[in-house]
């Protein structure tokens, strides 16, 4: 192709790419510019898309995820990161390939325009959504909530019923009988953002028909990024926002930052800074003085750090206070604390502090980038900033050469090349003041950065303290500021005391400054006064996120994130010092000194009983009670009340956010949580809680799967599981046609559920923790699902036949994602798994689906899939429904491209790199068309072309996302999508505004709409389509919703479940059509065969014609002929109706021929019917012909016996063979072969029928018998001839006992002789009873070549010698019967002493001589027939 341009605009064109790539700060040279332009402009979109997914790939690397993603839970608390990390996974899939930051303002301008061009008039329908016929119904699960922090009881409800909460991610629900446990249930409230994050819901005391809602979470890093303000006049049954969310005035920039400026030379400057998150701050109006060198003459290090001083760090006070005074300082990093150095240079009278940062190699963790230099001291009250390192060197140089002067000011509130979002994006708390019946609205607007993108700053210039006074009509900002500068203190809590004065706590900015800090407002709330602020580490740091409480009384309480939380309590306005208050101790794990467990920043609740001042509530993992205001002298305050695993006390989620009290009975109160909501009522000092999670539908699932509409129709299983609003087991029945489906939750599981009514209805956790990739068998002859936990930490399956869970893969590493994609081929019973690790592949899960026993608790094998086109992590896997005698995987990777791997369940599969040429971001899903060569795929990316649509197996591709500029998709990321198979041009996607539909796919720019009936605004995680065209999606915050695919008009659709039908010649088969209707399809069809052999019958059942009105079956009889001919028929089935189109299915005749071999007797009579045996003989009568018998001869025909040898080498082995029958003729043949080297034997014919040998050695021998009659018939047997083994005897002797036990081995029978009697047995262990003195056993066998066993035990008798230690009485006490006996005494060195014969009296005691022995120990030794003992003296 030949392409004329001039040179100008080349030139043009050149220029722009240029200058587009370098706002990238990427390198680009004129050379690789110009080589663009020679190449040809028909490939330059092919070089520049390469170039772009390069930029992506190093976009992918750098990721700031990439230092958090690896740490474990706990490391993550420890840096105020929640557990869980598909959010910043997903905030990193989703980034602009080109910037790598994630554009979601683009998806609030989205959802403003979709909000306001909503159009329910539509009226021709066929997608899920479309209308309100075919909108998405909800279905739950009603008992699982989702984290929850906006709640209040509704005012105008005298009896405290009518309540309402918000969910982080959920959207606001309404409850009008919260009390009741049985029939307490949420409504979804419509008017307000589905999944809009509340954070906070209040009414105005001067009219309570007046609510307003506040959104979004600063604290938890963005993850929860609200929109504003919203106000209701109706008691909350339409909103309207009044506030904040995204500005309509401001666009997304990025920051030109502060900077240092040199107005007397050019050559210097300007450089950025970064201010101090203490000390006074910079304004508007700059600040100019002289810039002079620190010098504090000492190069001790001044820290902890393992790095030189230098004379220039002011780590020490500073020596040349004369020369600063009045001017600006300039200092060195060094090692010391920042507060340190900028305190002494303002000891020497400088007005500012300017640091450079330390780039000397002295430290390996020292980069040059300037940081926010952190610390507190309320002392110090001159601006600090700090510049890049780079630039010590040139400004040293500067003031050594002469007077250099610096202007500083303030001009913006983040720093140069950081992205801004204008806007109030987190309202942190609102409250309403009755100000004299005048009411007065006061917000905590909060400011964030994205904590998957610390670069992206939302609402920077809008944070901190609004008030209106009108109604939320019109809003002023209040001062506040910290230390009165321009950086605002970030509110988190505001409070209004029972004197009306307003308060408000603080958690840190963006810049880590200001947390801890506690104010109170003037009487118009025109200004605020630090009253406290929460310091640890002997007042070095300050507190973070501090929550604050006012009881009735006046008290003021506040629960802040410190190291690692405190509570502290003041009972006059901070006049004092607030007295700290002992921490709640919580049960089994949780830390003495931290009843939040590492979460301080994330769990945080006090509240106290508005009718009670001594009722005072917290809350961190679990939640605990003071009746004493938080102080005892003699005992821990706080007492226990719930635990997130119910044991020892009620049951309640983990991590407690928020409660809210009875308007007019304070006993009932709401706890918010991440399990929704909880209903307590006080009980004399107890409380009785309980879960109200009734269609509160704010549950955050990552995927879902579904099983097939028929898997249950003949089948009724039991399952298990946990009930989270109980923590309690309970089951749930399959059977029937049902909806079977499960999905992956965040901190909740994988609910399984189960419902044939289209409602929301319970789930059961079969999981526990994080649910990740669900999935369901689609073998109807296999029923099972797949569950997973984390990574690879934990794949499971659970099959339905036995009720068993059997484990596939148990591990403890981070290979894969935190939320893993996978893909399950049913057909071959494998999983393919991502398992990214140190390189970049995917595991194969296989040979578990058989389920046995044995296997339950064992991984399964596993193979690895790799290939050098792997060049990133996998983000989506796909396996073809298409091909099913090998297994086709597709894979998509984060870098945007797509795999095919055909032959993937061997070990050898074969790959191919199918991406097409505008691929640019990374892959959502892939899924497939009607045949495997209509390929989708999605990407996750803002700012790319998120849909591409194949129709030749990948070769080439089309964009689907249509013109934005007329009805496209709009720039928001697609995380699903799936074709409608009834009407092919219809395609939905699942986005993060909800799902959205084309009719006119195949179209070059299709058109895309919002299918916002039933379900909207929220994100939509996976989309799952069941074999009845039943569609199901899960979302982040809104549960599951399911509806399905039809067609515009009246459609019948025809199946056949089976590809062939096999008949004889002459007989009768039959074959099933399935008809499903659309859209009140109620006509009379009529059926008929096309392609039949010729003179074939056909019947039908139930008839034809039939009328057909909804889905079911119809039954084709084939009758074939005699005459048809053998071979195979494709057979067309139509049907017909008045006015209807019905598409012909297919189905294969394969007609079998009667006679295969052709020896004239028919298969049905034929005993060898595929071999030619018209004799039809049978010699051993068992329906079979000798020509084809693998066995003709009778079973019972050979007996055969052997004898073992009776002696070792003997070699007297005998073989003995009997044969039934008489043979004559045809007698058998023997052969018979040995492992023995030398043993050799000729066949034998027997001409009897009776057979031997004998004289055989042990050894295995194989004897095989053939005959002539029958060629091919050998019937061989295999023996072993042994030999015996020596007498083997054991005996363990219990001497106390004065029993012997015998192990025996060597033969079926023993002879034991026993002190002379004899006994016989066949066991291999036998108790023998001894007798005192010498006891004589032998043992033998019947074969004297075995070998005899004998041996002698000799049995002592007992003594006993007293008293001990020894006197002159001392008796020696003799048992047994003898007379005489032999007594000696040694020393303890074994030295006789003396030797004694002594006849034993009646009484059996001897007297032993010791009146004349020394004090020792000795040792007595006592001999005779039945005695030989031996005892320890002591003589004392």
């Amino acid at each position: 192709m030949l392409i004329k341009i001039n040179v100008k605009t080349a030139y043009n064109l050149i220029f722009n790419i240029k200058t587009k790539i370098l706002k990238l700060n990427k390198q680009i040279t004129l050379f690789s510019l110009l080589f663009i332009f020679l190449v040809g402009l028909s490939n330059y979109d092919n070089i520049l898309f390469s170039y772009k997914r390069s930029i992506h790939s190093d976009n992918l690397k750098n990721s700031s995820i990439k230092s958090t993603y690896s740490l474990t839970k706990l490391e993550r608390k420890k840096i105020n990161l929640p557990p869980n990390k598909y959010q910043e996974k997903m905030w990193e899939l989703s980034m602009n390939p080109i910037t790598g930051k994630t554009e979601i303002d683009n998806l609030f301008e989205t959802q403003y325009e979709i909000n306001k061009s909503r159009n329910l008039s539509v009226k021709s329908f066929s997608v899920p959504g479309e209308s309100e016929e075919m909108k998405w119904v909800s279905r739950g699960p009603n008992n699982v909530g989702g984290r929850t922090k906006g709640l209040m009881f509704d005012p105008n409800d005298e009896n405290d019923e009518t309540v309402f909460a918000g969910g982080v991610s959920g959207g606001l629900f309404k409850n009008t009988n919260i009390s009741d446990p049985n029939s307490s249930e949420w409504v979804h409230i419509k008017g307000i953002p589905e999944n809009i994050p509340v954070s906070s819901i209040v009414y105005d005391p001067n009219d309570l028909k007046t609510f307003y809602v506040g959104t979004g979470e600063s604290y938890t890093g963005a993850e929860a990024l609200g929109n504003g303000l919203w106000k209701s006049t109706d008691a909350g049954d339409t909103w309207t926002n009044v506030f904040g969310g995204k500005s309509e005035t401001e666009t997304v920039y990025r920051s030109e930052g502060n900077n240092v400026k040199f107005p007397d030379d050019d050559s210097l400057g300007p450089y950025a800074y970064i201010s101090a998150a203490f000390g006074g701050s910079l304004s508007k109006t700059p600040l100019v003085k002289e810039l002079v060198l620190a010098n504090d003459n000492n190069t001790d290090n001044g820290g902890t750090e393992n790095a030189t001083g230098t004379t220039n760090d002011a780590c020490q006070p500073l020596t040349n206070g004369s020369e600063i005074n009045g001017k600006i300082a300039f200092i060195e990093r060094g090692v010391c604390s920042f507060v340190d150095k900028v305190k002494n240079a303002q000891d020497a009278g400088a007005v500012a502090v300017i640091v450079v940062n330390r780039n000397d190699g002295s430290r390996t963790d020292y980069s040059p980038a300037p940081l926010t230099m952190s610390g507190s001291d309320s002392s110090i009250t001159i601006p600090a900033v700090m510049i890049n390192g780079n630039y010590r060197n040139r400004i040293r140089n500067a003031i050594n050469s002469g007077k250099v002067t610096v202007s500083l000011a303030f001009e913006n509130f983040a720093s140069s090349g950081r992205t801004v979002s204008p806007g109030i994006f987190y309202i942190n708390d609102v409250v309403v003041r009755n100000n004299d019946g005048k009411s007065e609205v006061i917000i905590a607007a909060g400011v964030s950065t994205h904590r998957d993108d610390t670069n992206h700053l939302f609402g920077v210039d809008d944070y901190g303290i609004w008030k209106s006074t009108d109604n939320a009509g019109s809003w002023d900002k209040v001062p506040f500021g910290i230390n009165d500068g321009v950086f605002q203190y970030q509110p988190m809590d505001l409070e209004i005391a029972p004197n009306n004065k307003i308060w408000a706590s603080t958690t840190t900015n963006h810049q880590g400054a200001g947390g801890g800090s506690i104010l109170v407002a003037n009487s118009d709330i025109s200004a605020f006064s630090l009253m406290h602020t929460i310091t640890y580490n002997d007042g070095g740091n300050s507190a973070r996120r501090t929550e604050l409480e006012i009881a009735s009384n006046g008290d003021i309480y506040a629960l802040a994130a410190e190291n690692p939380v405190t509570i502290i309590k003041s009972t006059n306005e901070f006049a004092t010092t607030p007295t700290p208050l002992t921490l709640p101790v919580g049960s089994n794990g949780i830390p003495a000194n931290d009843f939040t467990r590492g979460q301080s920043f994330y769990d945080l609740l006090i509240e106290s009983d508005p009718n009670n001042p001594e009722a005072i509530y917290v809350g961190g993992i679990d939640l605990f009670k003071s009746t004493s205001a938080g102080e005892n002298t003699t005992a821990n305050p706080w007492n226990q009340f719930t635990q997130w695993y119910n044991s020892g006390f009620a049951y309640a989620h983990a991590d407690q956010h928020n409660m809210a009290f009875g308007n007019y009975d304070s006993s009932k109160k709401i706890f918010g949580n991440d399990g929704g909501i909880f209903f307590s009522q006080t009980n004399g000092t107890g409380e009785e809680i309980s879960s109200r999670n009734f269609n509160y539908v704010t549950a955050q699932f990552y995927s879902i799967g579904v099983a097939p509409s028929e898997m249950f129709k003949d089948l009724s299983k039991q399952i298990s599981g946990r009930d989270l609003s109980s923590w309690t087991t309970r089951s749930k029945v399959v059977a029937g046609m049902t909806d079977v489906f499960l999905a992956g939750a965040q901190d909740n599981g994988t609910q399984f559920q189960t419902d044939r009514e289209n409602r929301i209805t319970s789930s059961i956790d079969v999981s526990g923790g994080d649910g990740a990739a669900s999935m369901f068998s689609q073998n109807l002859d296999k029923p099972y699902f797949i569950a997973n936990y984390v990574y690879n930490n934990s794949v499971e399956a659970y099959d339905f036949k036995s009720g068993d869970n059997f484990n596939i893969n148990n591990e403890s590493g981070s290979n894969g994602d935190f939320i893993n994609v996978q893909a399950l081929d049913s057909n071959f019973g494998i999983i393919y798994s991502n398992y990214t690790g140190s390189n970049f592949e995917i595991k194969a899960y296989y040979d578990w689906d058989n389920f046995d026993e044995d296997d339950r608790n064992t991984n399964a094998p596993s193979r690895t899939l790799n290939s050098g086109m792997m060049t990133a992590n996998i983000s989506a896997l796909t396996v073809s429904p298409h091909t099913t005698n090998s297994s086709t995987l597709m894979i998509g990777l984060e870098n945007g491209s797509v795999i095919m791997a055909e032959n993937a369940n061997t070990a050898n599969p074969s790959y191919t790199n199918i991406s097409g040429d505008e691929f640019l971001g990374s892959v959502s899903d892939i899924e497939f068309g009607l045949t495997e060569n209509e390929i989708f795929v999605t990407f996750h990316n803002y700012a790319v072309k998120n849909i591409f649509y194949s129709e030749d197996a990948g070769k080439t591709w089309s964009s689907k996302e249509g013109d934005i500029n007329n009805s496209g998709l709009p720039d928001i990321p697609v995380r699903a999508i799936l074709q409608n198979p009834i009407v092919l041009s219809e395609v939905i996607v699942g986005t993060d505004l909800g799902v959205w539909y084309t009719k006119n796919f195949n179209d070059e720019s299709p058109k895309w709409f919002s299918a916002f009936n039933g379900m909207s605004n929220v994100r939509v995680t996976d989309l799952d389509m069941r074999d009845d065209y039943k569609v199901f999606a899960s979302t982040y915050g809104r549960g599951v919703f399911s509806s399905y695919f039809s067609s515009d008009g009246p459609l019948l659709q025809l199946s056949t479940p089976e590809s062939k039908l096999t008949v004889g010649q002459g007989d009768t088969g039959s074959f099933i059509v399935k008809h499903r209707i659309f859209s009140n399809y109620d006509f009379e069809t009529t059926f008929s065969v096309d392609g039949l052999p010729e003179n074939s019958s056909l019947s039908y059942s139930p008839s034809n014609p039939v009328i057909i009105d909804r889905d079911g079956e119809l039954t084709i009889e084939v009758t074939v002929p005699d005459s048809a001919e053998a071979k195979v028929y494709p057979l067309i089935i139509n049907a017909t109706a008045a006015g209807q189109t019905i598409e012909s299915v297919n189905i294969v005749l394969e007609v079998l021929s009667n006679d295969y071999d052709n020896d004239g007797i028919k298969n049905s009579e034929d005993n060898c019917e595929n071999t030619y045996n018209p004799d039809q003989k049978d010699y051993d009568g068992d329906n079979i012909g000798d020509v084809c018998d693998p066995n003709p001869v009778p079973n019972d025909t050979f007996t055969l016996f052997y004898t073992d040898e009776v002696c070792r080498s003997s070699n007297n082995g005998v073989i003995d063979l009997t044969i039934k029958g008489e043979w004559g003729e045809y007698p058998f043949t023997v052969n018979i072969t040995s492992n023995l080297q030398d043993f050799n034997f000729e066949p034998v014919i027997i001409d009897g029928s009776t057979w031997n040998l004998s004289g055989l050695k042990a050894a295995k021998y194989e004897v095989c018998l053939t005959n002539t009659l029958f060629p091919d018939f050998k019937q061989c047997f295999n023996i072993t001839i042994e030999e015996p083994v020596d007498l083997s005897v054991l005996t363990s002797i219990n001497r106390e006992d004065r029993q012997v036990v015998l192990n025996l081995r060597g033969s079926d029978s023993y002879n034991i002789t026993l002190n002379g009697d004899l006994i016989k047995t066949s066991s291999n262990s036998i108790d023998l009873s001894l007798k005192a003195g010498f006891n004589t056993i032998k043992v033998t066998t019947n074969l004297k070549c075995q070998g005899i066993f004998e041996e002698t035990i000799f049995i002592s008798e007992d003594i006993l010698f007293s008293p001990n230690p020894a006197d002159d009485s001392s008796k020696l006490w003799v048992g047994g019967n003898d007379d005489n006996i032999n007594m000696t005494l040694f020393d303890i060195s074994g030295r006789a002493i003396w030797t004694k014969d002594d006849k034993v009296p009646y009484n059996r005691s001897v007297s032993v001589p010791f009146s004349n022995m020394k004090s020792g120990v000795y040792i007595l030794q006592v001999d005779s027939k039945t005695v030989n003992k031996s005892i320890k003296v002591i003589r004392e």
